[in-house]
């Protein structure tokens, strides 16, 4: 593992050794790495973001849809199972659960389905 504390300290004691001309080239090479790491950053910070928030997205909208399902089927969907089918997080379960909210025979079929799928 790198020991930062000492690469720091040994590059200051480097840089302070150097004239001023140099110093101000080791700075202003320092500054662009710094910037360009920055720039970097910000970049692959919002390329996951984007990512989390399609899948963040896809996700809700699977748990809408499984309910929007049960709604148009069984007209009457009671808050409790509402509630368990926002609280699931899982792509796969969730298309597993559409698939049995448009297929369930009734809305206690659906729920013993759901059950078994947790």
């Amino acid at each position: 593992m790198v020991d930062h504390d000492r690469l720091f300290k040994a590059f200051d004691r480097s840089v302070k050794a150097l004239g001023v001309e140099e110093t101000e080239e080791v700075v202003e090479i320092v500054t662009s790495w710094m910037e360009q790491g920055l720039r970097q950053g910000r970049q692959e910070g919002r390329q996951e973001g984007r990512q989390e928030g399609r899948q963040e997205g896809r996700i809700e909208g699977a748990r809408d849809a499984v309910i929007d399902i049960l709604e148009a089927r069984f007209e009457k969907v009671p808050a409790r199972l509402k509630r368990t089918v926002k609280s699931l997080d899982d792509g796969k379960q969730l298309k597993l659960l559409l698939r049995q909210a448009a297929t369930a025979a009734t809305l206690k079929d659906f729920e013993r389905r759901l059950v078994h799928s947790s």
